[in-house]
């Protein structure tokens, strides 16, 4: 390594020690909302509960969050002042963890390390959500070890020896352990999970049978690779199932607890009061107020009056409820009504899904879960200045990749010609977050109460972006 590279890296290493204390000291001013009848209250009381009773408390809902602060509290913390702390920290660690997974042939640990950091502290995008009372920090947390743990076994995979057969076990039994622990964290995560794998196994097999036509596996290695196709797909089973399993053994749990379950509280009324709000749309006349209503409550309000309070998010959820309270049917009946709904109109629901995400598209930049209490900062931090930053910010994301694939295009560059100029392991690895983000999406698209907001996947946004960015720069500098 030249004087340049050294002193560059420990450039870099101080710029990323620097970010990291700036972000968990800007933390320690974050104030989450922890008011009654949000679920924050809820889960302080669950922890209340489950230091009292333990997990005989009967408790119809996902017990990974509430159990987390529990471990907190035993540790003589108070959640209410350490948690946005603790969930900034393990965010930014998560985050390492996946870029290095991701791109360790491209970015040093260092570098890796700025860049967790840099997103992290995106104001009310990431560092208030991390801060709060809600499950999406811990959620975000877990799928981005996940993922980074069959980056891991892909590379290990690539090595010989009974040795590298071994870790690849061992990053297979963590990723099982991730996927369980999801479960417990937010049930509708099994239907993610199994669609996920599905995408997968279609994207894998077809990988497998595109080398084997062109002639690249040879009968000295067909053994190795058959090894290999097993254990992804068995990688791949673990993620689906454990997911499941995590879910099925919190519920039958609950059942001799006493507590009446199917599936988790709210699941089915929120899915069942999604579908059936679809069914009653008018596609031509609240199109333009539901898009209004997603930008901003008030603007669309101001425009559209009565009928884009009709538009809200609120409406689509009462739906279920009072449907729950008019027949008293439970959260499993409705849940097989939403089933039934999305089979009855296909089409129908599932165009509706791109409504549904355009409140993610457009307003996924700010949360009233907690507030920025710091000097100067806090006030900007929630200021009207901000909102409309974040929105443009928000613009940015999704023009970044056109924008910069347009200009490569007329530079005389393929899109096929930039994807092959990434490593292998890149090309895996951004298409399995990809797929993942298709998969969550789906689930998200159908009933946003359910999955909670599209927070733990808008990274991946932000990451493609710099990496069609970073190449795109890269093979204009090499031309």
């Amino acid at each position: 390594m030249t004087q340049d590279c050294k002193r560059q890296s420990k450039t870099l290493i101080a710029l990323a020690i620097f970010g990291i204390i700036l972000v968990l000291f800007i933390s320690c001013f974050i104030h989450p909302d922890t008011n009654s009848g949000q679920d924050a209250a809820l889960y302080l009381d669950t922890m209340h509960g489950f230091m009292e009773h333990g997990l005989a408390l009967p408790y119809p809902r996902e017990p990974l969050f509430p159990l987390f602060l529990v471990l907190i509290k035993t540790l003589g913390l108070t959640p209410e002042k350490h948690l946005p702390f603790i969930q900034n920290a393990m965010y930014i660690a998560a985050l390492w963890f996946f870029l290095r997974s991701l791109l360790y042939e491209i970015l040093s640990r260092a570098e890796a390390l700025l860049m967790a950091v840099g997103i992290t502290a995106i104001p009310t995008f990431m560092i208030l959500v991390n801060g709060s009372f809600y499950t999406e920090s811990l959620t975000t947390v877990l799928i981005l070890l996940m993922l980074g743990t069959f980056m891991r076994m892909w590379r290990v995979l690539a090595e010989t020896g009974g040795v590298a057969k071994i870790r690849a076990l061992g990053w297979l039994s963590a990723a099982f352990v991730l996927s369980f622990m999801t479960g417990l964290l937010k049930g509708s995560f099994a239907f993610i999970h199994y669609f996920f794998a599905a995408l997968c196994v279609v994207w894998i097999v077809w990988k497998f049978r595109k080398r084997h036509v062109r002639g690249q596996m040879d009968s000295a290695e067909t053994r190795p690779r058959r090894l290999t196709l097993l254990l992804i797909f068995l990688w791949l089973g673990l993620v689906a199932s454990g997911s499941k399993i995590g879910t099925e053994l919190w519920l039958s749990l609950q059942r001799k607890n006493g507590a009446v379950v199917e599936v988790y509280e709210r699941g089915g009324v929120a899915f069942y009061g999604r579908t059936e709000y679809v069914k009653h749309f008018n596609f031509s006349t609240q199109s333009a107020p539901y898009l209004a209503n997603a930008l901003s409550e008030k603007f669309g309000q101001r425009i559209y009056g009565a009928e884009a309070r009709k538009c809200s998010f609120q409406e689509e959820n009462d739906v279920g409820y009072r449907k729950r309270m008019q027949s008293g049917l439970s959260d499993g009946a409705l849940f097989k009504l939403g089933i039934q709904n999305v089979f009855a109109a296909p089409i129908r629901q599932c165009f509706f899904c791109l409504f549904e995400l355009s409140r993610f598209f457009f307003h996924h930049g700010t949360t009233g879960f907690a507030v920025l209490e710091f000097p100067i900062a806090g006030r900007l931090c929630h200021s009207l200045f901000m909102a409309l930053a974040l929105r443009f910010f928000n613009l940015a994301l999704y023009a970044m990749i056109p924008l910069c694939l347009f200009n490569a295009k007329m530079r005389g560059r393929t899109l096929h010609g930039l994807w092959l100029s990434l490593p292998e392991s890149v090309r895996m690895g951004t298409t399995l977050y990809v797929l993942y983000a298709i998969a969550y999406l789906a689930a998200y698209g159908f009933a946003t109460t359910v999955v909670r907001m599209a927070y733990p996947v808008a990274p991946f946004l932000i990451i493609l972006d710099l990496q069609v960015l970073y190449t795109v720069k890269k093979t204009a500098v090499s031309c």
